[in-house]
């Protein structure tokens, strides 16, 4: 499964050279654990990287890691994707702020229109 969000978000289960890996695990006292862990990097900084709480992750992810229109390549693990409900986030937080940026430029070309018009 590929999904291309925004035209430079790729979220993928197919574990080829991602820029960014996410799966979850399990901690020895039966809790759920969620990882995020940027490939460049060869190990997961326990620190900021291991998280408890879902939000957190895609937060992290959305505030640390997606920088403007940079494309990444990120590999989830089928469970998380459901389980995340990742995809809809994504396009949620990404998609949204392309359409408001065209609309911007709409109003910002209607506005031009009406002032030419008016001179």
């Amino acid at each position: 499964m590929i999904k291309e969000i925004a035209d430079f978000i790729t979220v993928t289960d197919n574990y080829e050279h991602p820029d960014i890996t996410m799966y979850s695990s399990e901690s020895a006292d039966g809790y759920d654990l969620y990882i995020l862990k940027e490939e460049g990097v060869g190990r997961i900084v326990e620190e900021e990287n291991v998280f408890i709480y879902k939000d957190d992750l895609i937060d992290r992810l959305c505030d640390e890691y997606i920088h403007g229109k940079t494309p990444i390549e990120i590999y989830v693990n089928d469970d998380l994707i459901e389980d995340l409900d990742l995809i809809d986030e994504l396009t949620d937080r990404f998609v949204d702020e392309e359409e408001e940026e065209r609309e911007d430029e709409d109003r910002k070309y209607d506005e031009y229109k009406d002032d030419q018009l008016c001179e």
